[in-house]
């Protein structure tokens, strides 16, 4: 029987807003606290536009990496964050579910309002 992938529980935190740019961090996956297991591979940041999931961007760090920048694509909206632990199964790497989300908006870029 499979186990389940790692999902973490803890929302990550939206560190500094600047432009486009949202640094994001989280606490890395804990087998006392969090759901799933295995091994960490990596971690998979995302970010959508709160009201349309298919405008997704994403990033990937490195398992011992808990902080990360993404640059996301509209000035002045909010975006939703979480992150998902990758782990390889099958030689494959697979994303487990999205933990818990953070909402924040982008800034206004010059005259932009």
């Amino acid at each position: 029987m499979p186990t389940a992938l790692p999902v973490l529980t803890e929302v990550p935190n939206i560190n500094h807003v600047e432009g486009l740019n949202l640094s994001i961090s989280w606490d890395p996956w804990n087998r006392s606290r969090d759901y799933g297991a295995g091994h960490v591979e990596a971690y998979k940041v995302q970010c959508w536009e709160s009201n349309n999931r298919t405008n997704e961007v994403y990033a990937t760090a490195s398992k011992d990496q808990q902080l990360l920048i993404i640059t996301l694509s509209k000035p002045d909206t909010a975006y939703e964050c979480g992150v998902s632990v990758l782990q390889i199964v099958s030689g494959d790497t697979i994303a487990g579910p999205v933990g818990p989300t953070i909402t924040e908006r982008t800034e206004c870029l010059g005259n932009q309002h």
